[in-house]
């Protein structure tokens, strides 16, 4: 079975997306610029021969999702419970079709198919495999057949600056070898916005476009 790639992502919808920044530019403006990630990681992505999934929430079916990851993503909900047991869900369903799976979420816009190549060949030699960020947190997670994948993601404190720690710990206990890949930044706070548009500015031209433009938009008079 070929290795399968998870979006974890949500409707973009304003006062439903990315709060923290909401809080700042106003929820229009933060919804525009989530689905300007959208677009970008479903272009991306959509490069991939790999099976392509998108798990969505709230689990109403979605309305403007299927609009921007066309035909082969397919759509299933995340489900209730905390972030833990979503992704224990989708890794346990993808690794029970045989594995592997990378699974990401949609606030780092940066995120390339080469990020998800580089999981897949460290996920040869490891069980488990993180990119990192900034906040204490991470932006992709991928797993090789562990024997129960919700051990690893159960009682880990979600959204903290000890959040990536505590996952490379629990690898370690249950004996999941662990590989830290290259550092990829959410983009949750002002902050982290005006941190992307210093990276944008020296990665490659065809990175982001989508997430270009919306900055672009807001730097012209």
């Amino acid at each position: 079975m070929p290795a399968r790639v998870v979006l974890f992502a949500r409707e973009p919808e304003a006062g439903r997306v990315k709060s923290r920044l909401a809080a700042a530019l106003g929820p229009d403006e933060a919804a525009s610029l989530y689905r300007a990630f959208l677009e970008d990681l479903s272009a991306e992505l959509g490069l991939l021969r790999l099976s392509l999934e998108v798990r969505y929430t709230p689990d109403l079916p979605p309305r403007l999702l299927p609009r921007i990851f066309p035909p082969p993503w397919r759509f299933v909900p995340q489900g209730r419970d905390d972030l833990g047991s979503r992704l224990a869900r989708a890794a346990e369903n993808a690794l029970a079709e045989g594995g592997p799976v990378v699974i990401c979420g949609t606030d780092a816009p940066l995120l390339q198919t080469r990020h998800i190549e580089e999981a897949l060949r460290a996920l040869v030699t490891h069980a488990v495999v993180l990119s990192p960020a900034r906040d204490g947190g991470f932006s992709l997670v991928g797993l090789r057949r562990p024997a129960r994948p919700g051990a690893l993601f159960d009682g880990i404190p979600w959204s903290t600056a000890h959040t990536r720690r505590r996952l490379e710990e629990r690898s370690s206990e249950l004996s999941l070898p662990c590989r830290s890949l290259e550092p990829l930044d959410d983009v949750d706070e002002l902050a982290d916005l005006d941190h992307l548009a210093r990276c944008l500015e020296s990665a490659p031209s065809s990175a982001a476009p989508r997430t270009r433009m919306w900055l672009a938009s807001r730097r012209s008079p």
